[in-house]
């Protein structure tokens, strides 16, 4: 299912005999106005590393570029955006760091992801800073979303283990 504003990107790649260079963001092929104010590194060492489903409430927008760095990922994006068409549509893919690819999501769809295997990393660069207090989740395993996760999670949180199931107003 398609969700309303999710870009996947395909990464400007220069190769030659020194190696390659890779234009990992470029604010023209998103939006003009997603502006970067924090930048995130998650480095996953153990395949099954699995870390959502999260969103944020209320505050400033929080749209998300991700790059994969190294190793794949498993991710689900679902959207939780009332006003939109496609409310609840649930977006499921693999990434590959060697693909060279990028995914934008725009704020207000929940997001996580599945390391497929060891030493995986993710860049993904937000629009607003996190704030803790608006912070929250829904379980990964959540009967009303149904993400056809390809394993059983190894490693997951505390939090992302407990949290509730996502209840719709």
């Amino acid at each position: 299912m398609s969700i309303n504003g999710l870009r996947l990107i395909s990464n400007s790649v220069h190769k030659d005999e020194r190696g390659e260079f890779v234009r990992v963001y470029d604010r023209n092929l998103v939006q003009n106005n997603f502006n970067v104010l924090q930048t995130n590194l998650s480095i996953n060492p153990t395949a099954g590393t699995l870390r959502g489903m999260h969103f944020q409430v209320g505050g400033e927008p929080e749209n998300k570029y991700i790059k994969l760095t190294s190793g794949s990922v498993y991710i689900a994006i679902v959207d939780l955006r009332k006003s939109e068409s496609s409310y609840m549509n649930v977006y499921q893919g693999t990434l590959l760091a060697q693909d060279e690819s990028s995914i934008y999501i725009p704020a207000g769809c929940a997001t996580g992801w599945i390391s497929l295997v060891d030493n995986t990393s993710l860049l993904y660069f937000m629009s607003a800073r996190y704030e803790d207090s608006l912070f929250s989740g829904f379980r990964f395993d959540d009967p009303l979303i149904t993400i056809k996760w390809p394993r059983t999670p190894q490693l997951i949180s505390e939090q992302d283990r407990n949290w509730p199931s996502l209840k719709l107003e």
